[in-house]
């Protein structure tokens, strides 16, 4: 018939625009993928970490972990710190500097001190003095090292050339810090030989790795087993060993971190392509006291179990989705009141009709014309029903005065027509 057309417009259009901010934030949340960098020291164990990481990463969380170029822990975390990248992966003795929290250890860095085969050095200075030495990443953690031994056993600082590179360079010592990996065995067995900086049983008895441990605690003696590496190390070789972690700049939401530590801690024999060592030294038991920088609180509350919040997980959909809700919420109003406009110009129609019926059959001057009114009132009374049954009307306040009209309209026309037929029916 048409009765409500006009207001279905608004209403409809309300709610179609609803539903489409419902899509529009549901697409975007399945599509959307997170980001991040990592910085990383070229050729060293950390890169290759770090690109297992990104693939793991991609495939497990749809994260992209963007790899950046850096230039040695110290340099590395500084650039962390200013924001310049997300996720780091240094060595625990680095200096401490705010703004920088753990992920997770990754792995004991050792300290690999080689020398060509057919020398015997008996000493530090024997090792190095006038050879060409390379010790990985300028302004690494292995410089440092060596530096600090060079002042410490007195050795001038032109007693020996570092270079930049070990195979251009012809490097005679190789002093770097890496995971154990017996996959360079044949390599180091082929041209060099490991230097052991203390015997074995001196380990426990003032022996020089004793006092690095002392002064530097993040440094722990360490013993590479017998023929680990083959012919390259015929026996036990004394160093030292420094944990390598993960960390990432202060800031970083403690979902993004919480995720991180889970897909690492649970996807731990991913690591065994790059280093045996890498799998096993990835455990949750590790010493918190034992770290130079916080552990971050996303990363402890992985370790606690402590599993975040819905909100707190999905802070920002969660945004959207209030946006989204608004606006359905607006749209269905709107639908509600358009409904509620239709059935009552739905129940008006009747209204008239009750009221032109009344009227017409009350100027009547035969009972039989009354009766015939009667009727028609019955059966707009009937229809009313059947609409309210199909809920295309509401029992509501409106019902109610169309059902007192009717009954007072009915009562009026039997006594009209009593009136006409002398009192009787």
């Amino acid at each position: 018939m048409g009765f409500g057309r006009p207001a279905d417009r608004p209403a409809r259009h309300q709610l179609g625009f609803a539903w489409l901010l419902i899509l529009l934030a549901g697409l975007s949340s399945a599509c959307a993928r997170r980001h991040g960098t990592i910085l990383v020291t070229p050729g060293t164990e950390g890169e290759v970490i770090a690109v297992k990481l990104a693939a793991l990463l991609s495939e497990v969380d749809d994260f992209d972990l963007e790899i950046i170029e850096g230039e040695g822990s110290v340099r590395n975390l500084d650039l962390l710190r200013r924001g310049e990248a997300d996720l780091a992966i240094v060595e625990n003795s680095v200096p401490f500097q705010r703004g920088v929290q753990t992920v997770v250890p990754l792995y004991p860095s050792v300290l690999h001190v080689l020398h060509e085969k057919g020398e015997s050095p008996q000493s530090f200075r024997e090792l190095v003095l006038g050879k060409r030495v390379y010790v990985g990443a300028r302004g690494g953690l292995s410089e440092w090292v060596v530096e600090l031994i060079r002042r410490h056993a007195d050795i001038p600082a032109d007693a020996f050339t570092i270079v930049e590179d070990r195979k251009t360079g012809n490097a005679e010592v190789i002093i770097v810090f890496g995971v154990l990996d017996q996959a360079e065995s044949e390599e180091i067995a082929a041209n060099y030989e490991f230097y052991s900086i203390d015997r074995p049983q001196d380990l426990g008895r003032g022996a020089a790795v004793d006092g690095m441990s002392i002064l530097f605690p993040h440094m722990k003696p360490f013993v590479i087993p017998k023929r680990f590496f083959g012919t390259g190390n015929p026996e036990p070789v004394v160093t030292v060993s420094v944990d390598t972690f993960l960390v990432a700049r202060t800031g970083i939401p403690d979902i993004e971190i919480y995720d991180l530590a889970r897909t690492i801690l649970q996807h731990k024999q991913e690591f065994a392509t790059v280093s045996p060592v890498v799998a096993s030294s990835l455990r949750e038991d590790f010493d918190e006291n034992a770290l130079t920088f916080p552990l971050h609180p996303g990363a402890r509350k992985y370790l606690d179990r402590n599993e975040p919040g819905i909100f707190e997980r999905y802070a920002e959909l969660a945004g959207v989705s209030f946006t989204a809700f608004l606006a359905s919420a607006s749209g269905l109003l709107a639908l509600t009141r358009w409904r509620r406009r239709r059935k009552k110009d739905r129940i008006d129609v009747y209204y008239a009709a009750v009221i032109e019926q009344r009227a017409s059959s009350l100027r009547a001057e035969s009972a039989k014309e009354v009766e015939t009114g009667l009727g028609k009132l019955r059966q707009l009374q009937d229809e009313a029903f059947g609409l309210l049954i199909d809920e295309r009307l509401a029992a509501d306040e409106s019902f109610r005065i169309f059902v007192t009209l009717t009954q007072d309209a009915m009562e009026e026309l039997r006594q009209h027509r009593d009136a006409l037929t002398g009192g009787g029916s």
